[in-house]
This record gives C-alpha cells, structure tokens and sequence, in this order.
C-alpha cells in the first residue's frame, strides 16, 4: 500500500511539524522506501510508499515543481504518451508523478482525462491556491476526506483518517445496503462524515468549498467497433490484452500473480510468460500464487491449476485452507476501515506477503474484471433486446428461436420476460427490474424500497438513449468499478494489487465489439476464448464451470455457530437492516451448504464485524488496530 496524507488548514493556521508527527500517528514508525514530508503556510502533504518499477528508485515525493506540489499513489500506463506531450525527453527513466507534474504545468487540468492507469493523485497549485483530487475510472487506489470548515484533511487510509480526523462514526446506511447487495457505491464511504474523491473524476477546492466534481471519462461515448471478420476481432482481442498485461508487469523485482485456475486469472498468466519471453526475461520473473482447498473439496480448483502449472513448467505457491484461517470473523472484531470480505480469510493476503517477501516481491497481478468485460454469463435478453429497440423484427425472431433451442429456455419466456423489458426500458430510460440485483429476503422493507429507488435514481443520469446491450455492459462496467474502488486490499502494507482487466484500453475495447463476439453457441466469453486458443491449456479454454467457495464458509460458520447463532443480538438487526427471523432462516440454510439467493454469507458477516467494531468505539473501546500483512 501506499499512504497520501495531507491537511489544509482553511482558517489560515500554518502547518506545523507537531502536525505532520500526530497526523502520522501509528505509521510514523514504517520504513518506507520513499517518504517525506511537504509543510508551507496551511498545507501539510506527506508520503510514504515503497519502490516498485525502476524508475521510482530515485523519487521524490511529496513532489515540488515550481508552484505545484505533488503526492502520487499509482501506476501511469501511457507514461510514454504523456511524457511527449509534456515535452519530457527521455521519459522511460522518469517517475510517473514528475510526467504528470509537467503534463499539468503545461496543460492544466486537461491532463487528467489522458492518465490512463490505477492512481490517485492530490495535486497543491501555489498560485491558485487550489487543491486538486484525482483518481482514475477504475478506482483501485482510494482517497478519502474530512472537512470541518476549519481544515480539510484526506488520507489514501480510510481506518486512519477517521483516526486522526476524530471524525463522527454516523453510518452511510446506503453503503451498507450496498455491500450486503452486491457492491457499495463507489461515490460513498461507510461513515457520512469521511468522504470519498470519486474515481474517475477531478475535485477541486479553492476558497473554502469544493467545485462540482468534473467526470475525465465517459465510457457511454464510445463509438462502436465493427470488423469485417471474427478473425480481425480475435487479433484485436489479443493485441489489447497483451498490451495490458505488459503495462502492469513495469516492476524491478520478481512479479506475482494470483492464479485460481479460472479463464481470466490463466490468461493473464500465459499472456505474461509471452511478454516476458519477448523482453528476454525468464518466466521466473513471474511467481503464481494460488488458494488451494485441503478440506473443502467443491472449493478446490487444482485441477485447472495444474495444467497452467504444466504449460509453463513452474510450480504455483499454494495457500493452503489452513493458511488462509477462513472464519466468521466475529471471535476478535477490531476496526480497521471498511467493511471487508478479506476479513473472513484473514491469513490469505498475510500469506501472500509471506511468499512475496521471500522473493523480494511486491507487485500482485489479479484476474478480476474478466467476467464483467467479457460476459460470462449466458445472457441472450440483450441482444435480443437491441433487435426490439431497433426495429428489427425479423432478426429478433430468428435470433430468440436460436438461443431458445441453446439455452433451454421456452422463446416466450426469453423474449418476453428477458428481451421485451430491456428494450422498453431502454426506450425509457427507466431500469427494468430484471437489472436490479436479486435483494434478500431478510433485507428490512424500509431498505428494500430504498435501495432500488437509488438505483432508478442513479441509472437515469445521461446513459440514454443507448442500445439495451450498451446499458448492460456499462451495468457490469459500474459493478466492476464499484468493487475495485472498495479498497478491500488496501489494508495490506506489503502488497501492491494490480489488475490488467481494468486497463482502459481494453476496457474501452470490449464496451464498443458487438456482444453476439462474446456470446456465440451456447458460450459465453467465446472472443476470449478464440483470441488465446493456442495460448491456454485445453481445459482452461472449454472450461464452463465456475468454481466458488461455499463450502468454506459453510464449514466456517459451523465452526463459528455459537457466534452466529442468535441474530437478534447482531447489530444488522439491531440497527434495523435484517428482519431477525428471516436472517436466522437463512444463516441456517448457508451453514447447511444451501444456496439462498440474494444471500451472500461473506458480506453478511463482513457487514456485521464492521458494524460491531463501531459499537466497540461508541462504548469508548480501543478504536485502533490495524490488519497488516506485515
């Protein structure tokens, strides 16, 4: 991780050093490979981070140029592209935020919307007297704020900013719903009194108040890509991905790279044996690290691990199920930010330290976004719908017949309750209820309503009109990104997460090929699965399985039961998010194994630890203690 922190005092107090010193508080003490300190008049802005590509061995940050101070958490994937228009002759040996630094000197603020990459940047103009937050589309580098109307305070940390902010632990109950959905909305935080800087988007304050934001990209304006053949399509495919696993690989040590056996985790692992090969480094310049199930066999993918370990001839690192101490979470609750999944298998990411640090590694690649982008799931309703929305009948017809007869599914239930609605709405502008995630049983009425009123609310804002394909990719597309700037990975100090499938390039690739690329014969992903044909192993290329963890969980809150057991006593139904009875109904179907739909037993329990260690600091308990993989 790396930590951006910083205060402006709006009331015209100088920063002190005794500032910098309680600001730092518990991260005073981390040997950080580049850090410091930047204080002048009102402004404090520290950093303290660790170096992970060549270039950064020599950094400097905060960073000063001329009038501009700067403090970066990132990675800058068009760094080529922006050290040219910034005037930088050779600009491979240049940090990231001296690029950006330049390309802002010279362009202002229309710099930002040509960053592509994973960052978040605060940004100090001397002579405006402006403070700029920045973050990228996808969100994976976070950046949080408190103002009081005396000083504004942010923090790349969420645990340590409501720390030293004191701020009040009023819960964001919107967020929670969120969470215990599908994902909280990237525009928020838990705590109505710490404040989030939007991915994808430029806050700027200056005279005490912040402008409106200003979004940097909008991926509803793409135009779509037509080919004239599905070859042209696959080296397209191909080429980007390629191009995305090369920009994230830019590390001077050895790079690791999750590996669960999946189609998106094994692509981005052989792509990177290929890029490596092409630079004349050896494969071992790319580790593999897998979770692995000893106990709960349904979990366990080493089948499909195993052949990505025999096409490259290196050995995966295995976390076993004992390492990653997969629990309830709820023996020893301590706050330490936000409501987090991870906290349920508490060692993975610890483990995943542990090995990295014994190969003097930092950089951790990951395979999320592939099932958002390249539509894993079989849903012919969309392109149906587009037919509808067009006009054109006759290939609605013969398209529904089609995937009538692949999928199963009778042509009047596909057309009329999967196709017939996403077109209408689409013609609307409105959400077919079809889109919204299925919301649990025990969820409280009160928040039912209000969950899907902020989705209405949320999707009508200038997607429309667009074809019902396009809002259901740009759908995903939120998903991904709400996911991706929760921060969850945020709380580990020796590792740095990376995720190729957010590379905007590839991204933006995969918003404009026509879906029908995606979903052909009864397949979904078949462009991917075309494009990498000789790449990857025969049974991760015809792989139409997914595997989950279920069973893990169930056995935890087996394990966990006298914990679990009496929900009246939680804080989601003593603070009127779940209906007690119906909570227990299903906490007992998720314990036996069961699949209980809208019922995800990892959010449950991540919410209900979050909500008990607030209680803990309401009655005046220690509200310090960090989950460090260090």
């Amino acid at each position: 991780m790396t930590l951006q922190l910083g205060m402006l005092n709006t009331d015209g107090r100088p920063g002190l050093k005794a500032d910098a010193t309680r600001m730092l508080g518990g991260f005073s003490h981390w040997k950080a490979e580049t850090s410091g300190e930047f204080m002048e008049g009102p402004l404090v802005m520290i950093y303290r981070g660790d170096q992970i590509a060549a270039e950064e061995e020599h950094e400097i940050q905060p960073l000063r140029l001329g009038e501009l101070v700067l403090t970066w958490d990132g990675r800058l994937d068009n760094r080529e592209e922006i050290a040219a228009l910034a005037g930088i002759a050779h600009g491979q040996h240049v940090p990231d935020p001296v690029i950006v630094a330049h390309g802002y000197e010279r362009f202002g603020e229309t710099i930002f919307s040509r960053l592509i990459g994973e960052f978040a940047l605060v940004l100090w103009c001397g002579r405006s007297r402006a403070l700029r937050f920045v973050r990228s589309a996808c969100g994976s580098r976070a950046l949080f704020y408190a103002f009081s109307g005396k000083s504004l305070l942010w923090a790349s940390d969420f645990a340590h900013l409501v720390r030293i902010s004191g701020a009040e632990l009023k819960i964001n109950e919107s967020y929670i719903v969120g969470h215990l959905v599908s994902q909280p909305d990237s525009r928020h935080s838990p705590l109505t009194s710490i404040h989030v800087a939007p991915p994808n988007t430029m806050l700027r304050f200056a005279d005490h108040c912040f402008a409106p934001p200003v979004q940097l990209w909008d991926p509803a304006a793409l135009r779509p890509l037509h080919y004239r053949s599905d070859h042209e399509y696959e080296e397209h495919c191909r080429e980007i991905l390629t191009e995305a696993v090369r920009a994230r690989l830019r590390a001077r040590h050895v790079v690791f790279a999750e590996l669960s056996g999946g189609l998106d985790s094994s692509s981005v692992v052989v792509l990177a044996d290929q890029v490596l090969a092409r630079q004349g480094r050896p494969p071992e310049h790319l580790q593999t690290v897998s979770c692995v199930f000893e106990e709960s066999e349904s979990c366990d993918e080493q089948y499909f691990i195993k052949a990505v370990e025999e096409r490259r001839g290196i050995r995966t690192v295995r976390i076993s199920e004992k390492q990653q101490q997969i629990s309830s979470g709820l023996r020893e609750i301590h706050f330490t930010g936000i409501p987090n999944p991870l906290h349920c298998a508490s060692g993975r990411f610890q483990a995943y330290a542990r090995a990295m640090r014994a190969r003097d590694a930092r950089l951790l690649l990951t395979g999320a976004g592939g099932d958002h982008l390249f539509w894993s799931a079989l849903e012919a309703g969309p392109m149906i719908a587009d037919s509808i929305y067009r006009g054109r009948f006759l290939q609605m017809h013969r398209s529904c017949r089609a995937w009538s007869r692949t999928m199963g599914v009778p042509y009047m239930q596909l057309l009329c309750r999967q196709a017939l609605p996403l077109a209408v709405a689409a013609a609307r502008a409105r959400v077919p209820r079809l889109a919204i995630p299925p919301l649990p049983e025990w969820l409280s009425e009160r928040h039912k309503k209000a969950f899907i009123a902020r989705m209405v609310a949320s999707e009508n804002h200038g997607w429309s009109p667009v074809l019902p394909s396009v809002r259901t990719q740009l759908r995903e597309l939120q998903s991904l990104f709400n996911m991706t700037s929760a921060g969850y990975t945020s709380e580990y100090r020796d590792v740095y997460v990376s995720h190729p499938y957010l590379y905007r390039p590839l991204v933006e690739f995969c918003l404009a090929v026509p879906p029908d690329q995606f979903l052909r014969n009864g397949e979904g992903r078949s462009l991917m699965r075309r494009a990498l044909s000789d790449l990857l192993p025969p049974r991760i290329r015809t792989r139409k399985s997914k595997g989950f963890i279920n069973e893990a969980f169930s056995r935890a809150l087996q394990n966990d039961w006298e914990l679990v057991d009496d929900p009246c006593r939680w804080q989601l139904c003593r603070r009127g998010f779940a209906e007690p009875r119906i909570l227990q109904q299903h906490l007992t179907q998720l314990m036996l194994g069961l699949n209980v739909p809208g019922s995800n037993i990892v959010r449950i329990l991540s919410a209900e630890r979050w909500l008990r260690a607030l209680d803990s600091a309401h009655r005046q308990e220690p509200l310090y203690a960090r989950c460090s993989a260090s």
